[in-house]
């Protein structure tokens, strides 16, 4: 065992390096992080199953052969295979980050009350989620969600083309803080987006009917924007690593339960499904999931006496995925 974890060895003392890798909560040595990424990379690089996304015309174009990894440890060490730096638009990815953003602004409650954390059960870009909706609300992963939560942005009476332009300045800035560097607008794909999101407009006009933002367009304009900001992959891996150590972002995924006011008044407790924060007083969060290829999934992290670790379990069992990440979790906290 060496300070960044464990693999075998052979009769002659020498480390095995064909054997798993262990993580005590750290990477392996950089070499084989690389080889890794690398192996990764050419291993994928051929499949050519799926297409690319024709929500705007701009976007059709986009060149299927392109395919990068970039990874970043906690130290800041880089990982990278094929085409990490060319720019591709931001799109949906925006939405957390700008849901973070308006956390951070005006607190977790307040945007939460104006947009809401329903699961839709539908398209991204749904109508019908709106209108099922007794007031509107839906969460800040949908498309109307999405939307009201970047008009939050807005300062209040000031939809006009000033407002959007300060509220955009301030949007642009904090993604920008994110990445670490200045994101620019794709041009051309924020002309595609723009001449052709009648949907998104539509919501914007609907979530107004219903009391849930007070300036559509303003909205809309900049929630385009948002999503036509040029980025790469290296730059979305810069991204997930700041934004891990957002204390918006720890605050909510920490969260057992959530008291959720309903449109007559009333409030429903919401319970968070990741029950390895109600067994483990250490544990802080993230994510659950699950699919048929992938099986039952957890990403949890935990943090005791000083060291902050993150566990994924993969292909899992229902009742199996709770009892790995606690017992993984816990084991790599203690290492």
């Amino acid at each position: 065992m060496d300070d960044r974890g464990r693999s075998a060895r052979d009769s002659d003392g020498e480390t095995d390096s064909s054997a798993p890798y262990v993580s005590t909560g750290h990477l392996p040595r950089d070499e084989r992080v690389r080889d890794a990424v690398t192996a990764c990379h050419r291993d994928l690089a051929a499949v050519g199953n799926g297409s690319v996304s024709d929500v705007y015309p701009a976007l059709a174009q986009a060149d299927p052969s392109l395919f990068g990894i970039a990874m970043i440890g906690v130290d800041g060490h880089e990982f990278t295979a094929g085409d990490v730096d060319v720019p591709f638009a931001l799109m949906s990815v925006a939405k957390p980050f700008v849901f973070a953003l308006a956390c951070a602004r005006l607190g977790v409650d307040a945007v939460v009350d104006q947009v809401g954390v329903d699961a839709t059960g539908r398209a991204f870009n749904s109508l019908a989620a709106v209108e099922s909706s007794p007031d509107g609300r839906t969460n800040p992963m949908v498309n109307p969600g999405a939307i009201a939560c970047t008009g939050l942005l807005l300062t209040p009476g000031h939809g006009d083309a000033g407002g959007v332009e300060h509220a955009w300045d301030e949007l642009r800035a904090g993604l920008s803080a994110f990445a670490g560097r200045d994101l620019e607008l794709d041009e051309e794909i924020h002309e595609s987006a723009r001449t052709t999101n009648q949907r998104n407009r539509a919501i914007g006009q609907l979530l107004h009917s219903l009391g849930r933002l007070s300036h559509p367009e303003a909205a809309v304009d900049l929630y385009t924007r948002q999503s036509s900001l040029a980025v790469t992959a290296r730059d979305l891996a810069v991204i997930a690593k700041w934004a891990d150590k957002m204390p918006e972002i720890r605050a909510i995924v920490k969260l057992q339960s959530y008291k959720f006011k309903k449109p007559d008044g009333k409030f429903i407790d919401l319970a968070n499904t990741n029950r390895v924060l109600r067994t483990a007083s250490y544990c802080d969060g993230m994510k659950t999931g699950y699919t048929d290829a992938a099986g039952y999934c957890l990403v949890a992290t935990g943090e005791r006496n000083g060291r902050r670790r993150i566990v994924v379990i993969l292909n899992d069992t229902e009742s199996g995925v709770w009892k790995d990440a606690q017992a993984l979790l816990d084991w790599a906290l203690k290492a």
